[in-house]
């Protein structure tokens, strides 16, 4: 029996009504997470781990694109999803959104029925890349980790390695009769 688990979306803006006309929108069928600006958000993600992120631009203190630039600079949070949906209409400042790395730019007011479509719609694209990422590194037949992942690994212990100063052993293994194991 599988526990079908609730994406999670952090809605980020500093008016509260639009946090509660998202939040309302949304509640049914996601989980939501709130902040009400752009350091907030930060440790938001953080903490919850989110799918998709809905952010305003325009906030006091750090405004939506610092935050944007801000996630897609970190490894741990780059592949996260941003939707800007803001008052700031002109093809220049969506431009510019799409530039800092968000996946979608949305004026306000919008439609329920379009942001409902594009929550979906990016959410399914997340799980689809997030598949294919997994997928590209594990051998299909085993289910062990591939070359290709075995490649990564190694750089990133290599590179750690250099700043420690530490050293790094590689085993290598023959398997007799394995291919008997393939064939079966």
């Amino acid at each position: 029996m599988s526990v079908e688990t609730r994406n999670r979306i952090l809605i980020v803006d500093d008016e509260k009504v639009n946090i509660s006309i998202l939040v309302e929108l949304l509640k049914d069928r996601y989980d939501t997470v709130v902040a009400k600006n752009g350091e907030q958000a930060l440790r938001r993600v953080l903490e919850h781990k989110p799918d998709l992120i809905l952010l305003d631009i325009v906030m006091p203190g750090m405004d939506g694109y610092q935050v944007c630039k801000t996630l897609k600079n970190n490894p741990d949070t780059a592949d996260i999803p941003v939707v800007f949906i803001t008052a700031k209409d002109s093809e220049t400042d969506e431009e510019e959104g799409l530039n800092v790395g968000a996946i979608d730019y949305v004026t306000k007011p919008f439609s329920s029925a379009i942001i409902r479509a594009r929550v979906y719609n990016h959410l399914e694209l997340k799980r689809r890349g997030d598949l294919l990422k997994v997928l590209s590194s594990l051998d299909p037949l085993t289910g062990i980790a591939n070359r290709r992942r075995l490649d990564e690994f190694l750089t990133l212990q290599w590179q750690q390695l250099q700043r420690s100063g530490g050293m790094l052993a590689v085993l290598m293994l023959d398997i007799d009769y394995f291919k008997a194991f393939n064939d079966h």
